[in-house]
């Protein structure tokens, strides 16, 4: 995920600018993944069936399944679906849990309803986190992404003990406050 401008050589030496751009997630697609960016831009494709665990990334796979996911893609379609997977990813990235926890959030899950989806995140160990809508309200009413991403921060701050926990565990409820809410099986 490199773009290379500015070559100079000069006296024996080469000097250049590059752009390294990360992918913020991997979409499951025919034959393997594509890696794409916050903005939707797809930058790179990986095939195989699982995806290396060194990425650190989310996998999404969409309810359609992933012949539905062309792997000539350039970008993410517009749509519904594909718009509040990026808003998700977006807000997760904008506070900080992709990069500062990376590896935590191992799959994003969307159930379509109406007047939007429902998202759960799926994470180290198993743990179930239900985020809810994925709107870009910054209001503090429930559902909030300030409450959501308190709550969040909560869960991460006590991962420790979640983990080993998470086969006792339904599922934590994000979308409630500030603070998660565990539901247990």
């Amino acid at each position: 995920m490199v773009a290379v401008a500015g070559v100079e050589r000069e006296r024996g030496r080469i000097s250049f600018k590059a752009i390294l751009r990360r992918p913020a997630l991997a979409v499951r697609c025919r034959g393997g993944y594509l890696l794409v960016t916050l903005g939707g831009k797809v930058i790179d494709r990986v095939e195989g069936y699982s995806l290396d665990p060194s990425w650190m990334l989310p996998e999404y796979s969409t309810l359609s399944g992933s012949d539905s996911v062309d792997p000539k893609w350039d970008s993410l379609p517009a749509g519904e679906e594909w718009d509040q997977l990026l808003q998700l990813a977006g807000d997760l990235f904008d506070h900080g849990i992709l990069q500062e926890n990376a590896g935590f959030v191992q799959e994003l899950r969307w159930i379509p309803q109406q007047g939007g989806g429902f998202w759960y995140l799926i994470c180290e160990g198993g743990l179930r986190l239900s985020w809810g809508l994925a709107d870009g309200s910054g209001s503090r009413l429930p559902g909030a992404i300030s409450d959501k991403i308190e709550a969040l921060k909560d869960v991460l701050e006590r991962k420790d003990g979640l983990v080993p926990l998470a086969s006792t565990i339904n599922e934590i409820v994000l979308y409630g406050g500030p603070a998660p809410i565990i539901v247990e099986r």
